[in-house]
């Protein structure tokens, strides 16, 4: 398969993902004892933010790279803390967890890659 053809699919597919997390988050606003320790304000937060990521993976320009970063930092902060924390203490793993830390870098590189190789 060639690039221009595994990039369409990629990203289309990182897309729906981010449409799907922002979902899940309006989900969890609408049944906030899924996450009692979160405030609704959060999740209405990470809606926006998720719509905002799938119209980044759709457009992709140069100028979203910054806001792609800070935000793929942060979910690595996040996220990739709760993870070790729970393989450290021997509790339950989310899988939540586990898919962030995993797929951001490789969303975030094919991201970089795509938008400054000018393909």
């Amino acid at each position: 398969m060639e690039y221009g053809t595994f990039r369409q699919y990629f990203f289309a597919t990182s897309a729906l993902f981010f449409v799907i997390a922002g979902l899940h988050h309006l989900y969890e606003f609408f049944v906030p004892e899924l996450r009692p320790e979160y405030p609704p304000l959060r999740h209405i937060i990470f809606v926006v933010l998720n719509l905002g990521l799938a119209f980044m993976m759709i457009k992709r320009t140069k100028y979203f790279v910054p806001i792609l970063l800070l935000i793929s930092l942060r979910q690595l902060y996040g996220h990739g803390g709760s993870l070790l924390s729970s393989l450290y203490n021997g509790s339950n793993v989310l899988y939540t967890d586990v898919v962030i830390v995993f797929f951001v870098p490789l969303i975030l590189s094919a991201y970089i890659y795509d938008v400054c190789s000018g393909r």
